[in-house]
């Protein structure tokens, strides 16, 4: 939580850690590289203050909210391409092309990836590999996902 400066009030605090949690993501993703790690992961982060939930995603680890009613409620959005219109339409924009492993006589198989690369989700820390060029760089953290707000927890349960 270094992005935070250290004598913040509560309010302030609650309203800054969107952007220290992305913050961390991204700083994540630049240790990678400059580490040369040719892997990557996905993360969501989850904090609890009182009342108040943040979460902040990349990738497709899901968070699930389990009020203290018995209500189940997805808190992260998966940046997994085939059950996300918005990540596909993300790839092809940066000059990517989504589709899904061919066979020999032209038969398409398995779910839908980011090509070059062949990775089934849109964003992620590290996997470097992928990041050819700079205008292929859709494997990134540039758009975390996160949301806040006033919820009675129960628990928060990470869920991969």
């Amino acid at each position: 939580m270094s992005a935070l400066p250290p004598d913040i009030g509560r309010e302030d605090w609650l309203q800054a850690l969107p952007r220290a949690l992305v913050a961390g993501f991204v700083k994540a993703d630049i240790d990678f590289q400059r580490k040369g790690e040719v892997s990557g992961t996905t993360a969501t982060l989850v904090v609890i203050d009182g009342f108040t939930v943040t979460v902040a995603s990349v990738g497709d680890s899901r968070c699930i909210l389990d009020t203290q009613g018995g209500e189940l409620q997805l808190l992260t959005v998966d940046h997994h391409l085939e059950e996300n219109a918005e990540e596909r339409e993300h790839v092809t924009a940066s000059g990517g092309e989504v589709g899904r492993f061919n066979l020999f006589g032209g038969q398409e198989v398995g779910p839908l990836r980011c090509w070059p690369g062949g990775l089934c989700l849109s964003r992620s820390i590290g996997d470097r590999r992928w990041r050819i060029k700079e205008a292929l760089h859709w494997h990134s953290v540039g758009e975390v996902g996160w949301r806040t707000g006033r919820m009675e927890v129960k628990r928060a349960m990470p869920r991969r």
